[in-house]
């Protein structure tokens, strides 16, 4: 990315920002903007994560693009790698910590982690 397309998406998502006035509100507009400028068909927002014994519990406060992974809006049970991992960008092959991948539409062939 150039210098001047970084600012126009910042100054896209400022605009978002200071739009908004509730939470979950908030949440949902940022999350459209920032996967229309990353081109992700889908994305969610994890809020107040804790260790669990199997796991990690988050609460799911946002999702976008999943009807499926929507309706479970709430605290949500994820592998520790999922979210504590390397990040990296991954096609077509499913991950060593997606093993019990959290539910959702299983078509989607791309995830940034």
């Amino acid at each position: 990315m150039n210098r001047e397309h970084i600012l126009s998406v910042l100054y896209d998502l400022t605009l978002t920002v200071g739009g908004e006035v509730r939470l979950d509100a908030l949440l949902t507009k940022v999350l459209q903007r920032l996967l229309y400028h990353t081109s992700f068909p889908v994305g969610l927002v994890l809020l107040e994560q804790a260790a669990v014994d199997n796991g990690i519990s988050a609460r799911l406060a946002a999702v976008v693009g999943d009807h499926a992974l929507a309706e479970k809006l709430g605290m949500l049970i994820l592998p520790e790698a999922l979210l504590h991992g390397e990040v990296e960008l991954l096609t077509d092959n499913e991950p060593e910590c997606c093993t019990n991948p959290p539910p959702c539409h299983l078509h989607h062939h791309s995830a940034f982690f």
